[in-house]
C-alpha cells in the first residue's frame, strides 16, 4: 500500500475521477494519531464524482457504496485506495439515488475558495 500524507495534499474531483468503480477500504476513524480507533476493514466502491463549482467556490462530491450488513454513521474515516494510498474523508450516509435492501450510499463533499489572483491596479 503506498502511503502518502493526503492531509498537505490537495484533493481534487479529478483525483477520484479516474478510480471509478475502483474500491477503497476504510480502515479508521479520525485522522492517525489524533482520534485514531480500530474500525473496519469495510470495502466501498467509489461509484461518482461530481463537480460541484461554481465562482468563487471550487466543490466536488464524491458518493461510495457499500454493504448494508457494516452500516457506519457520519463522520472522519481514513480510507485506503491501492493507486491513490490514505485519505480522510468525513463520509455522511445519504438517501440511495439508485436504493438497495443490501447497499448503503455514503458522500463526501469537498470545498474551498479558488485560488485568488492578486489584483493589478491600473
Amino acid at each position: 500500500m503506498q502511503k502518502r500524507d493526503v492531509l498537505s495534499e490537495t484533493l481534487s474531483g479529478e483525483t477520484f475521477a479516474g478510480h471509478e468503480g475502483s474500491t477503497f477500504t476504510v480502515v479508521g476513524t479520525g485522522i492517525p494519531g489524533v482520534m485514531d480507533q480500530t474500525f473496519g476493514p469495510v470495502d466501498l466502491e467509489l461509484t461518482g464524482v461530481e463537480d460541484l463549482s461554481s465562482e468563487p467556490v471550487e466543490a466536488f462530491s464524491i458518493l461510495f457504496r457499500g454493504p448494508r450488513e457494516q452500516e457506519f454513521d457520519q463522520g472522519n474515516y481514513r480510507l485506503e485506495h491501492k493507486t491513490l494510498g490514505e485519505v480522510n474523508l468525513f463520509l455522511v450516509p445519504i438517501l440511495d439515488p439508485q436504493p438497495s435492501d443490501d447497499r448503503i450510499c455514503y458522500q463526501a463533499v469537498i470545498s474551498r475558495l479558488k485560488a485568488q489572483r492578486p489584483r493589478t491596479v491600473a
